[in-house]
């Protein structure tokens, strides 16, 4: 699952998402859920995003430069850089079970 806030240029939040994708391997599944969460906030016009992130290997990967990855995943991982990329801040966040966010909107 990867959660997303959207934020205005004044740190405001706009809106909330949450995207949760089933597949059979959790890193594919939690890349797709990555990249339809980017597309809804991109779509919206967001500026800034934190993308809260529940998978220890996928976080590590969006942030460490050249971090990726076996064969399978390398087109996940350039579309997530390439879409991040088109906003002018992300933040990426390690979501912990405690974690509480707004309400989402799908």
């Amino acid at each position: 699952m990867v959660e997303v806030l959207v934020k205005d240029e004044e740190n405001n939040l706009l809106n909330a998402i949450r995207e949760n994708v089933t597949l059979a391997d959790k890193d594919m599944q939690d890349y797709s859920a990555l990249l339809m969460a980017l597309e809804k906030a991109k779509g919206m016009g967001a500026d800034h995003v934190t993308l809260f992130i529940n998978n220890l290997a996928l976080y590590n990967r969006l942030n460490t430069p050249a971090a990726c990855c076996d064969e399978a995943l390398q087109d996940f991982h350039q579309e997530a850089e390439r879409l991040i990329n088109h906003f002018e801040s992300v933040t990426v966040k390690l979501k912990d079970e405690d974690s509480e966010l707004p309400e989402f909107h799908a």
